[in-house]
């Protein structure tokens, strides 16, 4: 089961975690076209439903429906939901996931790495530009990320937000291959220079999700120079794995921030054991957990974000 961004799925969230599956479906069911954006993430949580409440045809009729719609989802989400184990030895299930996987295949084949630039409205031509590049989270896009950084150009940011070119499913995008992830951040700034001239010592790297863990990794190997990362409930798996990459990046001068949702467990408790581990280390790190939030940005971001990089910077 997956996480979406609408408060919506929270509510779906917060029935799948009670074990409320029928009366899941039927929320999502009833609610799923007020949504169409999200039409993917709808049906992802149906036939999670439909499965867990044993209607295991219904799932399969899901899937199909899905298909036939255009929507289709990874081998991960197919194959290793524990929510779908009873149909993975159905044989109409197993057509399915085929017909999936050729979609995501042909889906993959033509992806690109895409980047948007948000430019500043009163931008000073011949100064250093304040820069920040901000990374979507898994199942993410352009298109749903973007509207989150509509207040850059009243700023004095020069934005890059890039989108991955790993396909996660239908019209979404995943970080997963973490070298091809960082290669694209790489190219990315290097077209930001071509155009631009960021100054590193006013230099951010922002993620969210599992864009925060690229994030955090780019700051830390400096992928292209970064002077503070901001981490939107980032996803960081094992925080002992990350040791070679954090004693490495002491004395770089890197400061940063985590922005947590109350409820989003356990991605809080692991991102407050990495920023305790990061200071440790002398890397100083803020850390602000929102109250009644989940797995999300948190409420009135403009300002939270004006406060935030204040602080990153000293200012």
């Amino acid at each position: 089961m997956v996480e979406g961004t609408p408060r919506f799925f929270n509510t779906a969230m917060e029935l799948y975690n009670a074990q409320k599956y029928r009366e899941g479906y039927t929320f999502v069911t009833e609610h799923a076209g007020d949504y169409p954006e999200y039409i993917d993430r709808s049906f992802s949580f149906r036939i999670c439903f439909a499965a867990k409440s044993g209607e295991l045809d219904l799932a399969e009729e899901l899937l199909e429906d899905a298909l036939d719609q255009g929507c289709f989802f990874s081998k991960k989400a197919l194959r290793e939901d524990e929510d779908l184990i009873p149909l993975q030895k159905r044989e109409f299930f197993n057509r399915l996931v085929a017909r999936d996987l050729n979609m995501l295949e042909d889906a993959q084949g033509n992806a690109r790495p895409l980047l948007q630039i948000l430019r500043p409205n009163h931008r000073v031509t011949d100064e250093k530009d304040r820069f920040l590049m901000s990374l979507h989270c898994n199942l993410g896009n352009l298109r749903r990320y973007l509207p989150l950084w509509e207040f850059i150009p009243r700023t004095d940011w020069l934005a890059a937000i890039p989108q991955s070119s790993q396909v996660g499913g239908s019209h979404t995008f995943v970080w997963d291959n973490k070298e091809i992830a960082l290669k694209e951040v790489r190219d990315h700034y290097q077209t930001v220079l071509k155009h631009f001239t960021p100054d590193p010592q006013l230099s951010l790297m922002i993620g969210y999700s599992m864009g925060g863990h690229i994030a955090l990794r780019a700051a830390l190997e400096q992928t292209f120079p970064i002077r503070g990362f901001l981490l939107v409930c980032p996803a960081f798996g094992e925080v002992d794995a990350w040791m070679p990459m954090i004693e490495a990046a002491q004395g770089l001068g890197l400061k940063g921030y985590f922005l947590l949702g109350e409820m989003d467990e356990p991605v809080t408790t692991n991102a407050k054991a990495m920023q305790k581990i990061l200071e440790q280390h002398g890397i100083n790190a803020g850390v602000e957990v929102f109250a009644g939030i989940w797995h999300e940005f948190p409420p009135d971001f403009e300002q939270v974000f004006e406060r935030v990089t204040r602080e990153i910077f000293n200012e």
